[in-house]
């Protein structure tokens, strides 16, 4: 039996993640998926559940809990609690995964006009809770023995290794997941079976893409490129940066447990 939890499951990259490794992991007939899908939107979670139905049919066996991952008091609560509710029946995993996705682009702005306001929700959401889950996580399949394999995705970007003017707490946010998942990656090297990775998933389609199009703030020479992506049709759809991310979850392509992979690294593959 494979577990497959994944933050910010309601849209965008979370939700085709959701799809696609659900249709991955359950591929042979034989197999049964237990799956946890978190997000603020519940009737987002709905419809992803919904589609993941629709492409396993009752192998999959789907909980959604809404919650807002900002909320730093429901999160040490919840958390927890959800991720104890896989493990109560003593049931051990073959392969348990984290795709931990959820996040915000934040305020844009020059960094020298930062508000307090802005900020801290920002971090909270992007680099505290963030690591709060994959740390639980561990905790639960990594170190305790509920999972035979057990690989943890940071969904990164390439924000987390080169400055964006005005994406300053966007990018601090991302190189702190990045590093933080590096070190939990160096923690546990000796455990068998435990990968965990910092995807970049590339330029994606997604409602963020359109908010990064959109905003006034931000600096006028990275929303004029995304602006030529669009319309030259080079963003990623969803689906797409999956695929990768599949084969990494899965270990057709194999990595450094710890490292930064970018989908433009391994399309090509």
């Amino acid at each position: 039996k494979f577990l497959l939890v994944v933050t910010g499951a309601s849209r965008g990259i979370g939700r085709a993640a959701a799809v696609g490794l659900s249709r991955r992991l359950a591929l042979p007939d034989e197999c049964c998926l237990r799956a946890l899908f978190i997000a603020r939107c519940g009737a987002g979670l709905e419809k992803t559940k919904e589609m993941v139905h629709s492409a396993v049919g009752t192998r999959a066996e789907v909980e959604v809990a809404s919650l807002d991952l900002s909320d730093l008091d429901a999160v040490g609560d919840a958390i927890p609690a959800l991720l104890r509710g896989l493990v109560e029946a003593g049931e051990c995993y073959s392969h348990a995964v984290l795709i931990n996705n959820a996040g915000s682009l934040g305020t844009l702005g020059p960094s020298e006009s930062l508000h307090m306001g802005t900020l801290r929700p920002a971090f909270d959401l992007n680099i505290t809770s963030c690591s709060f889950v994959s740390s639980q996580f561990a905790s639960h399949f990594a170190k305790s023995g509920s999972a035979t394999k057990c690989t943890i995705v940071n969904i990164s970007s390439l924000a987390a290794v080169s400055p964006f003017p005005t994406w300053g707490t966007y990018c601090a946010g991302k190189a702190a997941r990045d590093m933080f998942h590096s070190v939990l990656a160096e923690e546990m090297a000796d455990r068998k079976g435990v990968t965990v990775i910092n995807y970049a998933p590339g330029a994606v389609e997604t409602e963020m893409q359109v908010e990064i199009r959109g905003n006034e703030t931000g600096d006028l020479a990275i929303r004029e490129q995304m602006v030529a992506l669009k319309e030259r049709g080079e963003l990623v759809d969803p689906e797409e940066t999956v695929d990768v991310l599949c084969r990494l979850v899965m270990g057709d392509t194999k990595v450094e447990s710890g490292a930064h992979v970018d989908y433009w690294d391994i399309k090509g593959e």
